[in-house]
């Protein structure tokens, strides 16, 4: 299922719907045990899909094509949503909020906001970012509808979407420390000095030093192209702190040693 995952992922990226080769591979998927993974790989289907059709909206007079996709919107968000009570429970992420047990080190390479967040591994971690960006794009529909749709309560949505944004937004931003530690350059990949935020007595794991080495920066670099389109959506400073941070990226994976 990972080559399938990927398509799904890249067409949500690239703005495109999943080829129909890939859905013809349903009949394997139904004989395939309902794991989390596959089932949010599902919705992204989904959510490709409705993302080309919401393209129209760029035209005029698109109301009633607008009324339709936000009401497929809400409904896709809402499963979203709901995806979130059926992962296993050692994917529940853990907010780490007492700063006093992050390595200043850490704080000075790239923390966003007032907490950031653990998870159970990189996988972990890439699989509940995919999520919030699929909601992004879930939310940005229901932006791109609300144009079109004449309803008294219309102001409100796009207030609680934004919030919705910004928030989602947020998330992926508490996640760099996990993936970057305190790197800001160059290391080797077995490297044990780099420090990665963890809670009081739980040292970080000797495979999250490999992984997180070899996989953060590409992870990461794609959940960051994500939040490009957001800048007319995120508080003042954010926006530049997250190119800074695709900056740090490229020095620490493509810069050469000296």
């Amino acid at each position: 299922m990972g080559v399938r995952s990927r398509i799904v992922n890249d067409a949500l990226k690239k703005g495109e719907a999943v080829s129909t080769n890939v859905l013809t591979w349903a009949p394997i998927i139904q004989n395939t045990p309902r794991t989390a993974e596959i089932e949010l790989e599902a919705t992204n289907i989904e959510v490709a899909t409705l993302q080309v059709s919401a393209t129209e909206l760029k035209n005029p007079g698109m109301a009633v094509l607008a009324s339709g996709l936000l009401a497929k919107a809400v409904e896709l968000d809402q499963r979203l949503v709901a995806w979130t009570s059926t992962m296993p429970n050692e994917w529940i992420p853990t907010f780490i909020w007492d700063l006093d047990t992050v390595p200043k080190t850490i704080r000075d390479a790239g923390f966003y906001g007032d907490h950031c967040t653990i998870y159970q591994s990189m996988w972990t971690a890439d699989t509940l970012n995919i999520h919030c960006c699929s909601r992004i794009t879930v939310a940005l529909v229901i932006l791109a509808c609300l144009e079109h749709v004449n309803d008294p309560t219309t102001d409100i949505s796009q207030m609680q979407t934004r919030t919705t944004i910004q928030s989602l937004a947020d998330a992926i931003c508490a996640s760099v420390p996990f993936y970057l530690g305190d790197r800001i350059h160059i290391h080797r990949i077995d490297d044990k000095n780099i420090q990665y935020p963890r809670t009081r007595g739980n040292p970080t794991p000797d495979e999250h030093y490999v992984t997180a080495a070899a996989y953060g920066g590409m992870f990461l670099m794609k959940r960051f192209v994500e939040l490009l389109k957001l800048a007319p959506y995120l508080r003042p400073g954010q926006f530049p702190w997250i190119l800074g941070q695709m900056g740090r990226v490229k020095k620490i994976y493509l810069a050469r040693p000296t």
